[in-house]
Order: C-alpha cells, then sequence, then structure tokens
C-alpha cells in the first residue's frame, strides 16, 4: 500500500468523476432527442404548415398566372391573325433588320452582319415591318 500515495488516489477520483460527468451528459442528451424526435413525429412543426400553405399559395398563383398567360396569347393570336388577314389581300409588307438584341440591349448593325451575329451568337434578332 505504500505505492499508493496521495496523488495516485486523486488522480484515480477526479478521472473517475469525469468519465461519470460525460456519461451523466450522453445519456441527458440522447434521452432528449429521443422525446423531440417523439414530440416532432406526433405534431407537424409549424415551419413544415407554413411550407405546405406556401406552397398551395405557389400552385394557385401559377394557375392564375397559366391563365393570364393563355388570354395574352389568345390576344396576340386574334392580332396577327388580323395582320394577317389584311396582309393576305395586299402584298405590301415593307421588313427592315436593324441589328440585334444583345444582353447590353439593342445593338445597331447592318442586316448581313445582324444575320451573321445571330447565328453565331444565338442572339435575337430587330425586324421592324410595316404595311404600305
Amino acid at each position: 500500500m505504500e505505492s499508493m500515495n496521495k496523488f495516485k488516489v486523486l488522480t484515480i477520483i477526479i478521472i473517475c468523476l469525469f468519465m461519470f460527468a460525460i456519461a451523466a451528459m450522453y445519456t441527458n442528451t440522447k434521452d432528449v432527442s429521443e422525446g423531440k424526435a417523439k414530440q416532432s413525429a406526433q405534431n407537424p412543426s409549424r415551419y413544415e404548415e407554413q411550407t405546405r400553405n406556401k406552397e398551395k399559395l405557389d400552385f394557385t398563383d401559377l394557375m392564375y398566372s397559366m391563365d393570364a398567360l393563355q388570354h395574352r396569347v389568345e390576344e396576340l393570336e386574334a392580332k396577327t391573325g388580323n395582320v394577317s388577314s389584311q396582309t393576305s389581300g395586299s402584298s405590301d409588307l415593307n421588313c427592315s433588320i436593324y441589328g440585334s438584341k444583345t444582353l447590353r440591349g439593342i445593338e445597331p448593325l447592318s442586316p448581313n452582319a445582324a444575320v451573321q451575329d445571330a447565328q453565331i451568337n444565338g442572339n435575337d434578332l430587330v425586324i421592324t415591318c410595316s404595311l404600305r
């Protein structure tokens, strides 16, 4: 017993207390996390309810947008139908290429350069047409 002095005993006691504290924290956190998991499984969270409500609203907004878009397309089809019926009697349609539409805006180019730019870069052509 002479080999066991006060410092060795004190060190062993501190290590045992440290291990006891870690074990207590582990079991406490495990119990709390299991309790939260059970609670969230039983009651959907407020965030999930808000997400579901938002998805419903987004869907209804999308449906209204689609209806408005379809209405606008029908208006444009009617207008183009009127133009084509007006131009079918006369072939006096005057069109000009002014340039190409880039990210920076409309870039004025010659007709050949604008067509090449549209083919190479995929930019839109800016064309105006008028009836004579």
